[in-house]
């Protein structure tokens, strides 16, 4: 079953499969005599359909249609228009031809119209946007408004996988933004609705694609969102998409799928009370929440992931401040820099996340340690956190807590590294290589172990690395007279920094890997467990079958034995 209905206000919906065919007719019955429709030159057949069947009160297609809509090509479109005397420019296609058909109406006496191929809503506002030399400007004119509107779900399933579902979070970033500004019972109650509906298409799309059920859903919540965020208020989330889009060409649904956790974040610690709003959709994190969804879908969850370079950061920077939009909070511009720095490196935004300096030398001091569960001066135990090459700390500590079926108590406390890798080359490099990546990561694990030994004591402090983190927390103990009550090295194996673990006697040491691990050398892990077991009387060395490198089950059941070990030292 699918869905299909019709509705004549605000403007004149009709929502059904099959209904682009309707199209011809419905704009003759509105005194169309001129129509100009435009799209994109790849996805140009549904225009050409629709021209097909409305014959001489077609006046042309225009496929020059780009995206964030270029002042250069508007200017063009804009004069075609007026040359062939259009009376209606009508989309087709998505975000983009629906744009660039506002764009024209806000220069000319046309009435819009437009068939939805994609999940953007923004055929349900009068809001407009054009990219020039100085990045993008928006506005809102009720002229731009499309005044019929087609959604025909068999349309969306050519649709790629991926678009669609930042399709989907892009509507999510426009709902979440009405909710933001909801001015009464029923605006809430809308931007609900919609939220709840885009968060149930995700997965179902996800799963089956080809589904024209999963589509009409999906399609359906989109509508519902193009209903309510007409009364909602640019603020940051848009700040960042429209100078993402405007300043380095990011497609927009990517640059709102990655950013809507961030901003999401940001927003909640202004506005709390939008934590209850949301939790029906998004549970009692929303930030984290929409930040899982978008990894476990494959889809952009870092600047990085935009093929953004840090050093592109403060151009972003700059341009979101540039902008006068509706923060929900005055801008600290340090606080805007950390954002932005968190998206570049994937930091899992949480409202149980905090941040703390460790006193380590650049450059991976440059960056905030994550901190969760108990504060550290009201913890009855610490586990500092290394995450791998690629990953960040907030995603470390939530994929340790995952096998933490009880953690009060505990704080977690996990460095972040520069670039998400603490130092730049492998095993086999002189160490000169990876300097002074390594020093610096040595130093912030220096301070994290000074500020959790000093909190509850060495006995009560556990350290677990995954792959370089786990490299690195053994060079650490190698080099370092420390004795913490566990160290785990999950997929990882020592570095050339010499060193010897004979103070490690009382310690409880994992060692793990998969047999097949491809970023780890059974001969180096060999010679890593051989120099263990030469000290430690507690080790545990474990090679599972298959070629994952990931933390496993076993991995987490030691790590759950080992923190509730330190938990109840001088506890109940």
């Amino acid at each position: 079953m699918t869905r299909a209905f019709e509705q004549h206000t605000p403007a004149h919906v009709v929502f059904g499969v099959g209904s682009e065919a309707r199209v011809a007719d419905l704009l003759a019955s509105k005194g169309a005599e001129r129509v100009l429709l435009v799209a994109q030159s790849h996805h140009r057949d549904g225009a050409d359909r629709i021209a097909r069947a409305l014959g001489s009160r077609c006046v042309g297609v225009l496929d020059g249609v780009q995206q964030h809509v270029p002042e250069a090509a508007l200017a063009g479109a804009v004069q075609q228009a007026r040359e062939l005397e259009a009376d209606w420019v009508v989309a087709h296609g998505g975000g983009s031809s629906t744009g660039f058909a506002k764009a024209i109406a806000l220069e000319l006496p046309v009435r819009v119209a437009a068939v939805v191929t994609t999940y953007s809503g923004s055929e349900g506002t009068a809001l407009w946007g054009i990219t020039g030399p100085g990045g993008k400007r928006t506005g809102r004119a009720p002229r731009v408004r499309p005044e019929l509107v087609v959604y025909d779900p068999a349309l969306t399933v050519p649709l790629d996988p991926k678009q669609s579902l930042q399709g989907l979070f892009n509507a999510l970033a426009q709902a979440t933004t009405a909710l933001a500004s909801a001015t009464s019972e029923a605006h809430v109650s809308a931007a609900q609705q919609a939220i709840d509906a885009l968060v149930a298409a995700l997965r179902p799309l996800h799963d089956d694609p080809t589904s024209l059920h999963a589509r009409s859903e999906a399609l359906h919540a989109a509508f519902l969102d193009s209903r309510c965020i007409e009364q909602g208020r640019l603020g940051l989330q848009h700040s960042l998409a429209h100078t993402l889009g405007g300043t380095f060409h990011t497609l927009h649904s990517a640059a709102h799928t990655a950013s809507l956790p961030y901003s999401l974040h940001w927003d909640l610690a202004a506005r709390p009370e939008l934590v209850a709003l949301l939790a029906p959709s998004l549970g009692d994190d929303p930030p984290a929440r929409l930040y899982d969804l978008a990894r476990e879908l494959g889809l952009p969850h870092s600047y990085k992931g935009l093929d953004l370079a840090r050093s592109d950061l403060p151009r972003l920077v700059a341009g979101v401040l540039s902008r006068d939009y509706a923060y929900a909070r005055p801008f600290n511009r340090a606080e805007l820099i950390e954002l932005v720095d968190d998206a570049f490196h994937a930091r899992r935004p949480s409202l149980a996340s905090r941040r703390r300096t460790l006193a380590g030398d650049l450059p991976h001091a440059a960056l905030k340690a994550t901190e969760r569960g108990a504060a550290l001066s009201e913890a009855r135990a610490v586990l500092i956190a290394l995450h791998g090459r690629g990953a960040a700390a907030d995603r470390i500590t939530r994929d340790l807590e995952a096998h933490l079926p009880s953690r009060d108590g505990l704080c977690i406390l996990a460095p972040q590294a520069v670039d998400n890798a603490w130092y730049p080359k492998g095993f086999t490099v002189p160490l000169t290589e990876n300097q002074p990546a390594l020093d610096s990561a040595l130093s912030m694990l220096d301070a994290a172990w000074r500020a959790a030994s000093a909190a509850v004591g060495p006995e009560k402090v556990v350290i677990a690395g995954f792959s370089q983190g786990a490299c690195l927390a053994l060079a650490w103990a190698a080099t370092r007279r420390a004795s913490p009550a566990a160290l785990l090295a999950l997929s990882g194996s020592e570095l050339d920094v010499g060193g010897t673990y004979d103070h490690l006697t009382a310690s409880t040491v994992v060692l793990s890997k998969s047999e097949g691990d491809p970023y780890l050398p059974a001969e180096r892990f060999s010679r890593t467990a051989e120099a263990l077991r030469a000290h430690v009387n507690h080790l545990t060395v474990r090679v599972v079958p298959g070629s994952d490198h990931g933390i496993t089950d076993a991995d987490g059941v030691d790590l759950a034995a080992v923190v509730t070990h330190v938990l109840k030292i001088d506890g109940d």
